[in-house]
């Protein structure tokens, strides 16, 4: 189980919540979304348009970062990944982005 928190952290519990634990990763914006896909990939979004990601491989320990836009970004309310190569994120004011290379890189849909 992965869960953002809007004071830019991320929790993981791999006994169904019964215990929580923080990444060693630091995570720098408020999140408010979480998504993971069929293959492992966890990804979370948040302010200014950040995404973060993870893999299984790692335990969810180390996540790195993407930003969907570098001029105005949006803040980010909810992402989407079916398989964990193919990913969505919607934020504010209608934006809509997708990856197709787990999170690397992003283009504008709306």
């Amino acid at each position: 189980t992965i869960a953002p928190c809007s004071t830019g952290a991320i929790y993981i519990s791999s006994d169904y919540g019964t215990t929580w634990n923080v990444p060693s990763s630091t995570i720098m914006h408020n999140l408010f979304g979480v998504a993971v896909g069929s293959n492992g990939n966890a990804f979370a979004v948040g302010q200014v348009g950040t995404v973060y990601s993870s893999t299984l491989s790692t335990a969810y320990d180390t996540w790195t970062t993407s930003v969907v836009t570098a001029s105005s970004p949006p803040q980010l309310n909810s992402v989407a990944s079916f398989d964990g190569t193919v990913v969505f994120a919607a934020g504010g004011l209608g934006k809509m982005y997708k990856s197709t290379d787990s999170a690397q890189s992003w283009v504008a849909l709306t």
